[in-house]
């Protein structure tokens, strides 16, 4: 594993140790999966992952051993505004950038919502 994904990988695990986001998730090459998780074990969080395709995979990473729920209910192509917002709660974003997100790229089904 190179340095660059070392200190990135620290650097997801420092945001969740510290609250800053409840979830990080860092998609990478399958062969570094091993260095990965003993990274994310000497920080004491918790870790899911799933293959993308052939030779990589996407790890989160949480502090709140119950996101794991939440994780696997994640949709993989959010379409509904409600989709995005819990994706852009989990990854730690505030409210207003979540809304603005939604204003800008959701379709709503009622034009006068606003």
């Amino acid at each position: 594993m190179n340095e660059y994904l070392k200190a990135q990988i620290e650097e997801h695990c420092q945001l969740v140790q510290r609250g800053t986001k409840p979830l990080s998730l860092l998609p990478h090459q399958e062969r570094y999966y091993d260095e990965i998780v003993s990274i994310i074990k000497k920080y004491e969080l918790h870790y899911s992952s799933e293959l993308n395709g052939e030779g990589w995979r996407t790890i989160y990473i949480y502090k709140n051993k119950a996101l794991r729920y939440l994780i696997a209910g994640m949709p993989m192509k959010p379409e509904k505004p409600s989709e995005h917002a819990l994706i852009g709660y989990l990854l730690g974003y505030d409210t207003d950038s979540i809304c603005d997100y939604i204003l800008q790229k959701c379709e709503l089904e009622e034009p006068n919502l606003i």
